[in-house]
């Protein structure tokens, strides 16, 4: 992501962080806004905007990969959506990346579709769009 959209992300209060002993760890972008791509998926549930908790550029240090901070975000998220009433969390990973596909099936994640989308810092790529039902 830009500098620009964590910027608004923080300013907007849409920023989390995990933090572990005093050091950043891990961040995440929480918010009801998606990509344009993402109409006309068949998503599992029909939901307005704000009924839905959009994930974007999750984030774990490298030192701390494979420490299972990713796993714990993902609870803490579905979590937070669910405190907030929401109906489901959904997300769009670039095509191929394993360990996030791991990350988020192995959580309860169900892939939705795989299409080319368009975002300033990829260009037109294939993204693969998953969601949790909540």
């Amino acid at each position: 992501p830009s500098d620009a959209f964590l910027r608004e992300s923080l300013d907007r209060g849409e920023l989390y962080v995990l933090r572990e002993d005093g050091t950043l760890r891990g961040s995440v972008i929480l918010n009801s806004r998606c990509n344009e791509g993402y109409a006309g998926v068949a998503w599992g549930a029909d939901c307005r905007a704000e009924e839905v908790l959009i994930l974007h550029a999750l984030a774990v240090d490298p030192e701390r990969q494979g420490a299972g901070l990713g796993r714990r975000m993902v609870q803490e998220i579905l979590a937070l959506a669910k405190a907030k009433g929401k109906r489901a969390a959904r997300l769009d990973i670039l095509g191929g990346n394993l360990p996030a596909q791991r990350l988020y099936t192995r959580r309860g994640f169900r892939f939705a579709a795989a299409k080319p989308m368009f975002y300033e810092d990829t260009g037109w790529t294939e993204y693969e769009m998953y969601e949790y039902l909540l």
